[in-house]
């Protein structure tokens, strides 16, 4: 149901007893963007196409089915229509785009942007955040964790009380 059931899944050697149902689903940061930095939708932008996907689905979980997704609609209602329009650009290109689009925000490497973000407490989210946030610094942004309890997440996420908050949506394939 979420990241942390899937890394109990995998590192409990399961082997041929794993069955996984083909899901749609995003594991995201949802940013609070009523003031502050993340108010500028250049930064938001930035922060979105700097992540490497592919090598994070890839190191992180390790399921050659699962694919990493820019957009929010599976490929079966949209077919693409919904992605931003650098999701088929090189990963140099997007993060030259970011770091571009931030030093014109008025941060970059020499004047890094700090952010909250705000997730369920436990290891997997520790894990993503830290290779997320090592592409992130690669642009000026420096990412630490406010860990919270799965319900005082939920809470906080409710309340709009952070910068950035880990989000979790699955819906089961036809």
């Amino acid at each position: 149901a979420t990241v942390d059931g899937l890394q109990f899944a995998l590192t409990q050697r399961l082997g041929d007893s794993l069955r996984l149902e083909p899901t749609f689903g995003v594991y995201g940061y949802v940013a609070r963007s009523i003031d502050g930095p993340l108010a500028d939708v250049r930064v938001r932008r930035a922060l979105a196409m700097s992540i490497d996907r592919g090598a994070l689905v890839r190191r992180e979980f390790g399921i050659p089915a699962m694919a990493p997704v820019v957009g929010l609609l599976p490929p079966t209602v949209a077919a693409g229509a919904a992605d931003p329009d650098w999701s088929n650009w090189t990963l140099d290109a997007r993060r030259e785009e970011a770091q571009r689009l931030m030093e014109e925000a008025g941060y970059g490497l020499s004047r890094p942007l700090e952010i909250a973000v705000a997730a369920p407490d436990g290891a997997v989210h520790r894990r993503i955040l830290e290779r997320v946030a090592s592409d992130w610094a690669l642009i000026g942004i420096r990412a630490r964790i406010s860990a919270r309890d799965p319900a005082g997440h939920r809470r906080a996420v409710e309340r709009g009380n952070f910068e950035l908050a880990v989000v979790e949506r699955q819906a089961p394939a036809a």
